[in-house]
């Protein structure tokens, strides 16, 4: 987000497209988090709704995992606005289970203000084509 009167961002971005910023957690994406995960049409591909404590969680383990290894779910807003609007990126999932550890490609984001753009309903496909080692 844009301090008042600036065009630079509070936080640098990791990257960036035409209209969107991706940069690591910090604090103030607490509430905005919150009401993303709170909202079943957004999380209905996820395993549940994540309490505000359980977001709380999320931004520490993505804030430890990017500190750790150079990457996370990345906070994602909108450059034109500084709005939070969700995320997106890789993240190491070590639960118990045969294919575990291993990354996972992942997002979640409402609906973008002023745009008309509504969360997608369906996944779309993770990748295009096969996998080349």
């Amino acid at each position: 987000m844009a301090p008042p009167g600036t065009s630079a961002p509070l936080y640098p971005y990791v990257f960036s497209s035409d209209r969107l910023g991706f940069r690591p957690w910090q604090p103030a994406d607490l509430e905005p988090l919150h009401v993303l995960n709170s909202n079943p049409e957004v999380m209905a591909h996820f395993p549940g709704l994540p309490s505000k404590s359980e977001s709380r969680a999320f931004i520490t383990r993505m804030q430890q995992l990017y500190t750790r290894r150079g990457f996370c779910y990345f906070a994602v807003e909108t450059l034109a606005q500084g709005e939070f609007i969700g995320f997106i990126g890789l993240a190491e999932q070590t639960f118990t289970a045969p294919f575990t550890p291993v990354l996972t490609l992942a997002g979640g984001s409402n609906a973008v203000p002023g745009t008309g753009a509504t969360p997608q309903k369906e996944p779309g496909p993770a990748c295009s084509g096969p996998l080349k080692s």
